[in-house]
């Protein structure tokens, strides 16, 4: 098997995972690649400096036989536009290409996009992580919607992360209750999917909460309300799809 160029700009957390790659593989790596700039945080304004990558590696991904023809291929691209922004670039053989390109002709047909209400911090500050706010995912998800590929939307009803350990509801919906919070649930949802049509950014998929095994929308609703909850935004989620 060839072996591969993978001149990929790297994000923070990929680059630490680098940087021990190559202490522990001093032939890979020269003296000059090991001393990587010193990075500023995911949310600074300011370009992240690009690492250095070898010409060639011995990095290999074997394909995997008797795949259906209905098997999703797909990549989380949620950081896409803010490592571009950051000066981030993509190269297939020492060429710079766009990445969701590059993910195309190498089999990917769908991606998913996460999706926060407000990811600021106390000062309008972005936290990070992709900085998924609706402005950046119409970005994203027009894009790859231009390139034929399919896309998964992952709504977190959060300003940021929620997982099972944490489901924290938006600053903007904090000390509703009950109805008025149902309301404000409904609304956003109908708002992101409404704006994403109109955009010519449709999702093919929705994703209603990310991860919810212990609720949503703490500390107002936990699992017997997520329960009821849900059924009425897939439904508000077809009324706008259909």
């Amino acid at each position: 098997m060839r072996k591969v160029s993978p001149r990929l700009s790297l994000d923070p957390i990929r680059l630490k995972v680098y940087e021990k790659h190559c202490a522990s593989a001093s032939s890979a790596c020269s003296p000059a690649q090991t001393l990587l700039p010193a990075l500023t945080p995911t949310a600074t304004k300011e370009p992240i400096p690009t690492a250095l990558i070898p010409e060639e590696s011995d990095f290999r991904v074997n394909p995997v036989e008797g795949l259906g023809p209905d098997f999703i291929m797909g990549a989380d691209v949620s950081m896409l536009k803010q490592i571009e922004d950051n000066g981030g670039k993509y190269y297939v053989n020492g060429e710079e290409a766009d990445a969701l390109e590059i993910l195309k002709a190498h089999g990917v047909i769908w991606i998913r996009l996460r999706i926060w209400n407000n990811p600021t911090d106390e000062n309008g500050e972005p936290l990070g992580g992709g900085n998924n706010d609706l402005e950046t995912t119409v970005s994203i998800a027009a894009r790859a919607k231009a390139l034929g590929l399919k896309f998964l939307l992952d709504f977190h009803f959060s300003d940021w992360w929620a997982d099972p350990g944490k489901q924290n509801m938006p600053g903007a919906w904090e000390g509703l209750v009950t109805e008025a919070l149902n309301q404000a649930i409904y609304d956003y949802t109908a708002e992101v999917i409404t704006t994403l049509a109109e955009e010519g950014a449709m999702p093919d998929m929705v994703q209603l909460g990310n991860e919810v095994n212990s609720g949503m929308s703490w500390p107002v609703r936990y699992k017997d309300r997520t329960c009821r909850q849900l059924p009425a935004l897939q439904r508000v989620v077809r009324r706008i799809t259909s």
